[in-house]
């Protein structure tokens, strides 16, 4: 049994505060909140990405997510890394529907 600086076993805190002793073993060696957290590329093309975001700029993630083959919430991170933004376009394309475009940062 490991006792916190106060006496009181990690058990006890376990118990006490509903979480598992691994997290106050984590915590205790780390205990600054992390603010992000580096995801690597995994099914996601890079070049793959940014030639759909050349090609259909105005296309919304649910539609890249379908031609790339992954899922909506993975095809915003990739963008989020790559620090790509969309802008509201004034005309929108199409039925009228599309209200913004994609836009890759200046290099």
């Amino acid at each position: 049994m490991k006792l916190h600086a106060n006496g009181i076993t990690y058990e006890n805190l376990s118990f006490r505060f509903g979480i598992s002793i691994r997290t106050l073993n984590r915590w205790k060696k780390e205990i600054t909140p992390k603010r992000t957290r580096n995801r690597p590329w995994k099914k996601i093309n890079k070049e793959k990405l940014i030639e759909d975001i050349k090609q259909y700029p105005d296309a919304y993630s649910y539609e890249r997510a379908s031609r790339l083959c992954v899922s909506k919430s993975g095809i915003q991170d990739a963008m989020k890394r790559l620090s790509i933004t969309y802008k509201k376009n004034t005309k929108s394309s199409q039925g009228g529907s599309r209200k913004k475009s994609y836009f890759l940062p200046a290099n």
